[in-house]
């Protein structure tokens, strides 16, 4: 108990432990990812697994360009009169003392860090409400695994052109660079994540890349791809922020959303294909989902399928 409190006091003086942001971390991150062989992650020929897929490699070289995303919420159900209801982002989560004790304490129980390292903290305050019942309920806000967006350009696109219609935090984007793609397209509509896309840019030399701070419902691919790879949003899910361009924002109902936002991106990115080029997407469905209205899995394969598509064997990630 007084290491607890002593780490307890540590932190709160300190306040939020964000991931470091100096240039020379940066750079060494990078070098040690690198080294990484990407293609251990496939088990089979239609399935990828990591070790670890809550603290995946190149994780915290993306974060470090993100320090907002700490403050993203994810959604826990709609309430009727008052719309959706928010779970506490981990920077709530840290800001509140029943919330930072028992990640600390979990730091130790859960995840086995005696130190409660700050990278091992920032997670269990993701994980965690701000609620002193110990039963997750915070806003576990995650990045697409670098290594495996590494793996699926080196088999589908090497050297290739990929398109990226939903960049968020920055896996696929440092992916291409850790799988030998030789130019990286993709759209961003929130202010504050294009800008930590552009600085990670820089880094990636020396892939090209190229960015857009617009919605991918309204973007035009001027080239053709090889791959069209990204991870969309699951409409509400996430509040990434409440600015005009996010999809939720723009298309406030289910409906709404998948006529202006889904359908329009899937086609756009059908579009930009060269003969013979992969669409690949990174979606499920959950009951949540369900509930709401939203099937984005079952969406997905109509929309697609109306587009004259043909559905090879999925990509399993296991957990």
């Amino acid at each position: 108990p007084t290491l607890l409190q002593d780490r307890f006091t540590f932190y709160r003086s300190k306040g939020f432990p964000y991931p470091p942001t100096s240039a020379a971390w940066r750079r060494n991150q990078l070098q040690d990812l690198l080294k990484l062989n990407v293609t251990g992650v496939w088990r089979s020929q239609w399935m990828l697994q990591l070790d670890d897929l809550q603290r995946s490699p190149g994780d915290e070289l993306c974060w470090s360009f993100h320090p907002h995303s700490f403050a993203v919420s994810k959604t826990k159900g709609a309430n009727k009169e008052m719309g959706p209801v928010k779970k506490p982002s981990a920077l709530e989560t840290f800001s509140s003392n029943a919330g930072l004790m028992k990640s600390l304490r979990t730091c130790l129980e859960r995840c086995g860090d005696p130190a409660r390292s700050p990278e091992t903290l920032r997670g269990e305050c993701k994980f965690h409400d701000d609620s002193m019942i110990f039963q997750g309920g915070g806003s576990w806000i995650a990045n697409f695994p670098a290594t495996v967006a590494a793996a699926i350009y080196q088999r589908f696109a090497p050297g290739g052109v990929v398109y990226d219609a939903c960049a968020g935090w920055g896996g696929r984007l440092l992916g291409a660079r850790l799988g030998g793609v030789r130019k990286y397209i993709a759209c961003e509509p929130s202010s504050k994540t294009f800008a930590g896309l552009e600085e990670l840019s820089n880094l990636l030399s020396p892939l090209e890349v190229e960015l857009h701070r617009c919605g991918s419902e309204d973007f035009d691919v001027e080239e053709e791809v090889d791959v069209a790879f990204t991870s969309p949003p699951y409409f509400n899910t996430e509040w990434y922020s409440d600015e005009r361009t996010q999809s939720h924002v723009r298309f406030p109902t289910v409906e709404a959303w998948r006529n202006g936002f889904l359908q329009p991106m899937l086609a756009k990115m059908v579009t930009a294909l060269r003969p013979g080029g992969h669409l690949i997407l990174s979606v499920t469905t959950r009951r949540a989902h369900r509930r709401s209205g939203l099937d984005l899995e079952g969406d997905v394969h109509q929309i697609v399928e109306e587009l004259g598509l043909v559905q090879e064997p999925t990509l399993t990630m296991l957990k």
